[in-house]
């Protein structure tokens, strides 16, 4: 599912600093999980994550047909012309994604490092790990995406990192511990650890 096309007068443009970057494991010539920073920007929310995925010349024409509001930028090359895609809208990167969230170990970035933080035992981290058969995006605001993995696992992105435990999943993992019933389990959780400073969930 994708959201609504966005109607009214063009957004502002923003001047983005990458602060840093995680390549991510896909079929695909490559998706990479980038945090930046808004530096116009004078609140909490001057962080964001952003998924970027390139799609190959194979593919590119039928992506840019079915999702042309997600295409980025068409990249010249010597093997053809691909695409570079909101990675948010290529199912390709958020099973790279979910991937990621399955592995339980620590990622090096460009400065320093991503930590999977695994709240479930290694073998009920799965669905995760292995790629799902359908991807469905759920919700997308400006703050949340969501998306259902084969309806069987729920991941959720939080647009901008904050430092500190996050409120939801910490309070998922809370009400679980204490027996609520129809809570859903937190299986993992990806962090940022800056060279200084508390992690970023």
């Amino acid at each position: 599912a994708r959201t609504a096309p966005h109607v009214g007068p063009p957004a502002a443009f923003r001047q983005l600093r990458i602060l840093d970057g995680l390549p991510l494991k896909t079929q695909e010539p490559g998706a990479t999980l980038f945090l930046v920073e808004d530096v116009q920007a004078q609140s909490p929310q001057s962080l964001h994550q952003l998924l970027v995925s390139v799609v190959g010349e194979r593919q590119a024409e039928a992506f840019a047909a079915q999702m042309p509001g997600a295409v980025l930028a068409r990249l010249d090359g010597g093997n053809g012309q691909a695409i570079l895609v909101d990675g948010f809208d290529d199912p390709e990167a958020v099973a790279g994604l979910a991937a990621l969230l399955g592995s339980s170990r620590k990622h090096h970035g460009r400065d320093a490092r991503f930590l999977v933080q695994p709240h479930a035992p290694k073998n009920r981290l799965g669905p995760l790990a292995r790629p799902p058969g359908q991807i469905r995006r759920i919700r997308a605001t400006p703050h949340t995406v969501s998306y259902s993995l084969d309806n069987a696992v729920f991941l959720k992105v939080y647009r901008h990192p904050e430092e500190g435990k996050h409120p939801e999943p910490e309070l998922l993992r809370l009400l679980h511990a204490a027996g609520f019933p129809g809570v859903p389990r937190l299986l993992a959780s990806l962090a940022y650890q800056p060279p200084s400073g508390e992690d970023m969930i």
